[in-house]
């Protein structure tokens, strides 16, 4: 079945696309929600004078996308991320972290808009797309480091536990000791009562 898109459909196409779908999905799904029009001669009839309107609200919007573009592709954020000595990192970055970052830096995007193939699990720079437009796409840089603090903070814990570990020894030496002498001291005090009586 054909129909014609009233809204933008991500995996179908955009507003005005005369797109095939499967019958029930049109059925069940795009009507209901007012997503798509059968295509019959009166909708194709509207869709004509609709185009007319949506390519100059396109143009307009293509305007914006490619102004709001060239501030995208001057952006370059930083993502710190625990990493191992050979610069693989420990998980990876998504786009969620992606998104936080950018909202650090007062880069206000929606961020269904990110496009990124596959989370980054290595340190690195990449470069991440944004879907202005149908026929805008931006990119900006992320730079993945290393979290160096994470590392530091890791060792000291390891030397205390080694500290406490060390300190253990010595302290059931000292409980040792302290017992063995209370022990001797009730020994005497047992041999002096025998002796008395």
């Amino acid at each position: 079945m054909q129909v014609i898109l009233q809204e933008d459909y991500a995996s179908l196409g955009f507003v005005g696309d005369l797109v095939k779908v499967k019958d029930g999905f049109a059925r069940n799904y795009l009507f209901p929600q007012k997503i798509a029009l059968p295509a019959n001669k009166n909708n194709i009839k509207l869709l004509e004078h609709r185009k007319k309107v949506l390519n100059v609200k396109k143009a307009q919007k293509k305007t914006v996308a490619e102004e709001f573009k060239a501030k995208i592709d001057k952006v370059k954020i930083k993502v710190v991320h625990a990493a191992g000595s050979n610069g693989k990192l420990f998980g990876s970055v998504t786009v969620s972290d992606i998104y936080e970052e950018l909202q650090k830096a007062n880069v206000e995007l929606d961020r269904k808009l990110i496009k990124l193939e596959a989370p980054i699990k290595q340190v690195g720079e990449y470069k991440v797309d944004v879907k202005l437009h149908q026929e805008v796409t931006a990119q900006f840089s992320v730079e993945v480091e290393a979290n160096q603090d994470k590392k530091a903070v890791k060792a000291p814990k390891k030397a205390d536990k080694k500290d406490v570990k060390a300190a253990a020894p010595e302290a059931s030496e000292a409980t040792t000791d302290s017992s063995a002498t209370a022990e001797s001291s009730e020994k005497t005090e047992k041999q002096d009562d025998t002796t008395q009586e």
